[in-house]
């Protein structure tokens, strides 16, 4: 009986509940309790699980390995299932200790580098993020830069005057060339001009002036040759008694007359060709060359002397060689043909400078007779002589490649610009300065090794 009421009042309360439209639901809290939620409210979802991290990227390219990789590098990678955004490191060490490149936050699958080093190597990687966290790293890869080399840098324009040294043998290549117009004639490239029809003919006879069969030789050495001194307009004017005067140049056209002399020329004799003293010519012409920066212009003597406190000297010649003036028609200067000196000398700034010579040099032979352009002078008329201002070209074929370079670069120069011949004297010589720093045991050989034979004759008078 107590058993029937009991059910009988069980079903009576789930009645009234069900009457009131309540259900059972069980507690969020408690999964083992019942909450009642009323009619119409839905069941709350549990929240989802947080997100995992991405894989690590793959790299693509460039390869591992890969070399010669220009810079910037274009760095690329595979993308990573449920990637928000990568970090990529670039580093020249393997373990990453340093970092040439670590950007975070990228949103593509690529990214560019620069500022890299040439010819080194690099390695790289990358990784994932997302909300979860970071991927491990991918495995990393090496590219190794190219090695640029850049061009040489043009060579700079020729520099105001005053930018060259003052005093004894100063450095000119600052200069370029002596005669600043491309188109002077020691500056022109004879390396297509057409050949002498009589050339062979020409360097045999040359050939048969002595036994040496025109043998080279440097016509200059320590205690040997033409030196030259550069001054500027500080310096002051000394009169100059010339012997001849008709075809010499008393001074600077349009400035008073007069020679930039130093001063120190009267007691050296470092000043003078061969090394004489003011007065004792000691076996040449005893030239004295003044190179004037500030005008640009070249002042010569020859048979130079200094005494009783007066300066003579037999020939004069002033050359303004930031123009393409040429002495009149039949005119000397101090040397036969009639051209500026200093503008052929082999000097030892050019020779051992790094810049390349750019004009031609000056020799001699042993008979001289007429003369042609660019010269203005006959030197002499001996029987089976060759006129001054020919030009002579070494041949394309000789081979320059054993010698020392600074001299190497001196032969090459005479395929391009050649020798022009200015002076009656030692057969195939080429004068240079007399510089303390010849080595003539270097010297000697390198241009006994070359004759008359290994040189061409350019067609007589040639002009572009």
């Amino acid at each position: 009986m107590h058993l029937a009421l009991r059910v009988r009042a069980a079903l009576a309360i789930f009645a009234v509940f069900m009457i009131a439209g309540c259900f059972l639901d069980p507690s969020p809290e408690d999964p083992q309790s019942i909450a009642i939620v009323p009619p119409g409210d839905s069941i709350p979802t549990p929240p989802p699980p947080p997100p995992t991290p991405p894989a690590a990227p793959t790299l693509s390219a460039p390869a591992d390995g890969a070399t010669g990789v220009a810079v910037p590098v274009s760095l690329t990678w595979n993308a990573s299932s449920g990637a928000a955004s990568y970090t990529a490191q670039v580093s020249s060490s393997s373990s990453f200790s340093t970092f040439a490149y670590n950007v975070s936050g990228i949103t593509s699958t690529s990214t560019s580098v620069s500022g890299l080093s040439a010819n080194v190597v690099y390695y790289w990687r990358v990784r994932a993020t997302n909300t979860g966290g970071n991927s491990s790293f991918s495995a990393a890869s090496s590219f190794t830069t190219e090695d640029v080399t850049p061009p040489p840098p043009p060579p700079p324009p020729p520099p105001p005057p005053g930018q060259v040294g003052l005093g004894l043998l100063a450095d000119l290549t600052p200069l370029g060339t002596l005669y600043a117009p491309a188109d002077n004639w020691w500056n022109l490239d004879i390396s297509n001009a057409p050949l002498a029809p009589n050339s062979a003919q020409i360097i045999a006879t040359i050939q048969g002036y002595e036994s040496t069969q025109g043998r080279m030789h440097p016509d200059f050495a320590p205690n040997f040759g033409i030196p030259y001194c550069v001054v500027d307009d500080n310096t002051p004017l000394v009169p100059v008694s010339l012997g001849n005067t008709s075809e010499s140049d008393k001074g600077y056209p349009g400035a008073p007359t007069g020679y930039p002399i130093p001063a120190e020329a009267m007691t050296s004799s470092r000043y003078f060709e061969n090394g004489a003293t003011a007065g004792n010519a000691n076996g040449g012409d005893s030239h004295l060359l003044i190179y004037n920066r500030d005008k640009r212009a070249v002042f010569e003597l020859s048979y130079c002397s200094y005494s009783g406190g007066r300066w003579s000297a037999g020939y004069g010649a002033v050359f303004k060689v930031d123009s393409n003036y040429r002495r009149p028609e039949g005119w000397t200067s101090t040397d036969a043909a009639g051209l500026c000196v200093l503008a052929g000398l082999v000097r030892y700034d050019e020779v051992y400078g790094n810049a390349p010579i750019l004009h031609a040099t000056r020799t001699s032979i042993k008979k001289v007779n007429g003369y042609v352009w660019p010269a203005s002078h006959t030197g002499s008329t001996d029987p089976n002589g060759f006129p001054c201002g020919m030009r002579f070209r070494l041949k394309k074929s000789f081979d320059t490649s054993g010698y020392p370079a600074p001299l190497r670069k001196l032969f090459e120069s005479w395929k391009v610009y050649g020798l022009i011949l200015a002076d009656r004297g030692g057969n195939m010589y080429i004068q240079g300065t007399m510089d303390n720093r010849w080595d003539n045991g270097v010297l000697n050989p390198a241009f006994h090794s070359l004759h008359a034979s290994d040189f061409d004759v350019i067609q007589l008078g040639w002009k572009p």
